[in-house]
């Protein structure tokens, strides 16, 4: 499986808990829709363990790379979910990354 992950914050300009309702609530359903997703989770920072530098990560499941690659250059990725995004980011310190994941236990 092919991992992307966000790691995300907030518009410091509304309240944090509706920016994470908004997120669940309205941002959500419109990643569930982008092509080729297997799998989305969403994680709320509910405890910061000593400055945290984001709000809650956003972890995306592709197949493969081809099917990440589709997805992010897909119209409805720029058009509809990035779009989105400005509702509740501050993009300026939203980041990603692809991850490999090797799970122990």
């Amino acid at each position: 499986m092919y991992k992307c992950v966000f790691a995300i914050s907030y518009r410091e300009d509304r309240p944090r808990e509706a920016m994470y309702q908004y997120w669940e609530r309205v941002h959500a359903p419109l990643v569930l829709a982008v092509p080729g997703l297997v799998k989305y989770v969403l994680s709320d920072v509910v405890e910061d363990l000593g400055d945290t530098p984001f709000d809650g990560l956003a972890e995306l499941y592709f197949a493969d790379r081809a099917a990440y690659d589709a997805a992010m250059a897909s119209d409805y990725w720029t058009d509809t979910v990035v779009a989105d995004g400005e509702n509740f980011l501050d993009t300026s310190k939203t980041f990603g990354a692809i991850l490999e994941e090797n799970q122990l236990r």
